[in-house]
């Protein structure tokens, strides 16, 4: 993997850890109802926070992994849209942590 594809990865997982932990948080704040996804909030009803964590993990390891994958193909269009992917990965890990803003603000 290329540095800049691995800096990716890094940030995607750097964004999906914060957004994990801003929503365990949050919801150890203000409840379970205030996770504004239903299927992140149907985990935690299920599962617990450990549940939440061990799905998020899974998501996040099976995106990496097939990724890694499919960067393995030489083909330079395979190795730009993996990089976009990771890039976008982490942007969506960002913007849930980023939904948690109001929640965190409304607390202190």
């Amino acid at each position: 993997m290329a540095k800049k594809a691995k800096a990716q990865a890094v940030l995607f997982i750097v964004a999906s850890i914060a957004d994990l932990v801003v929503t365990l948080w949050g919801t150890a704040q203000v409840g379970y109802g205030a996770e504004l996804n239903p299927i992140a909030r149907d985990i935690l009803v299920a599962g617990g926070p450990l549940g939440l964590s061990v799905f998020k993990l899974g998501g996040v390891v099976f995106v990496l992994v097939l990724l890694a994958w499919l960067s393995r193909d030489d083909r330079a269009r395979i190795r730009w849209a993996v990089r976009l992917l990771f890039l976008l990965g982490a942007l969506v890990a960002a913007a849930g942590a980023w939904s948690w803003l109001p929640v965190l603000i409304s607390v202190y």
